[in-house]
């Protein structure tokens, strides 16, 4: 009987071309959310936490069994730079060629990175307190990571 191994999860960052504020128009950053619960919605992601900075994002998640991780990114991308160029009326690249993906460590905790990811913009000085930033998610809200001082020092 073969062992079949958890699905691993994903720390993906995705940079706006040329690093462009895009996402400061709280239209194109509910477009680029939008496009990520389409990924879950279609099966192919299982999304944690992310958080929609005005020149990129940062998703957790987990891509479904039988889908790539290169595939999931590209739909993801494809489905909110089509919509956000249809909005502006213009053609211009939305977002970067490349991409970071970090695979966490099974034994990694992920309800803390899941909160690391929502507490970038506090760590980036946009809002003092993450219930004042609009753009973000977490299915741990309302929970304390086990060590809490590992969230305020990074």
């Amino acid at each position: 009987m073969t062992q079949r191994h958890p699905t691993p999860h994903y720390l993906i960052t995705l940079f706006t071309a040329d690093r462009r504020p895009i996402f400061s128009l709280f239209k194109n950053a509910r477009i680029a959310i939008r496009a990520l619960q389409l990924s879950d919605a279609k099966g192919a992601s299982k999304t944690v936490s992310f958080v929609v900075m005005p020149d990129h994002l940062h998703w957790l998640m987990q891509p479904q069994a039988d889908v790539e991780l290169a595939k999931v990114i590209a739909s993801v991308k494809q489905d909110s730079a089509s919509s956000i160029q249809e909005r502006q009326n213009h053609d211009l690249a939305i977002w970067q060629n490349t991409h970071h993906s970090q695979q966490l460590k099974l034994s990694e905790d992920i309800q803390r990175v899941a909160h690391l990811v929502v507490n970038t913009p506090s760590r980036a000085s946009l809002v003092t307190d993450i219930a004042f930033y609009p753009h973000w998610d977490n299915v741990y809200l309302g929970t304390t990571p086990k060590n809490e001082g590992d969230v305020a020092k990074k």
